[in-house]
């Protein structure tokens, strides 16, 4: 009667070490696939670091331009009216009389 019983007990401890060397592989495979995803997380952060400091000099550079760009157009802009004060033409005007137009330039109007 023994040798029944221990023969029972010895498929069930077989069935269960079984059991538990699938599941320990599962566990493996999950692992696997856990330190596969947080290498991709760490490459996408990353791409999106590397796309922060991009866009943040390509910001400075664009605001750098812009600045240079309103520099000259705001000497240009001078130098247009400085040969415009230095050549002033009176024209006619639909709304004021040539007399008008030379009374408000004398007058500082």
């Amino acid at each position: 009667m023994t040798e029944p019983h221990i023969a029972d007990e010895l498929k069930r401890l077989s069935r269960r070490i079984e059991e538990i060397g699938k599941t320990t592989n599962l566990l493996f495979q999950d692992r696997e696939l856990l330190e596969d995803i947080l290498s991709r997380l760490l490459a996408v952060e990353s791409a999106i670091n590397l796309q922060r400091a991009t866009q943040t000099e390509n910001a400075k550079n664009t605001k750098a331009d812009i600045n240079e760009v309103k520099d000259i157009v705001d000497a240009k802009i001078d130098e247009v009216n400085e040969t415009i004060d230095n050549k002033t033409v009176i024209v006619k005007s639909p709304k004021e009389s040539i007399l008008q137009k030379i009374i408000n330039k004398v007058g500082g109007k």
